[in-house]
């Protein structure tokens, strides 16, 4: 084989797996629901810059969360925590704070523990402490 048949050989299977992902984003993207998680999936891969079968991944969940919120209960900020934790399934207060500061600019320790102990008890993040660290996650459906 030539080195110029080489390289289209090459090419053609770069191309045909190309056409396979964009084959399987169409249909992820196919199977969602509503604009409002097409919207969020938008959002989370340009925050997060996070692949878009991932970005509509999460989304897809992450909808659900957010309906189990009382209407008009959350926020910018709780809806940016959310976020953070759905894309990195679990945080310490510290990473918490640093993920909200890169997203937004700001965060302080004292709101986010409010925001967290209000979530918690809206029964969207559960807390646990072990000795004197905090994780934080999401309470996903079935993981109640």
């Amino acid at each position: 084989m030539s080195r110029g048949e080489d390289r289209l050989d090459r090419i053609e299977r770069m191309l045909r797996d190309i056409l396979l992902r964009l084959e399987r984003l169409e249909s992820i993207i196919s199977g969602i629901e509503d604009a409002e998680t097409a919207q969020l999936a938008a959002r989370l891969a340009f925050v997060f810059s996070l692949p878009a079968y991932q970005a509509v991944r999460i989304a897809s969940s992450l909808s659900s969360i957010l309906r189990r919120a009382p209407s008009g209960s959350l926020d910018d900020l709780d809806i940016m925590i959310i976020e953070v934790l759905a894309v990195e399934e679990e945080l310490s207060l510290r990473g918490l704070e640093k993920a909200i500061r890169e997203s937004r600019g700001r965060a302080s320790r004292t709101t986010l523990m409010k925001r967290i102990r209000k979530l918690e008890r809206l029964g969207i993040v559960r807390v646990e402490h072990e000795g004197n660290k905090m994780r934080i996650r999401l309470v996903r459906e079935g993981n109640v």
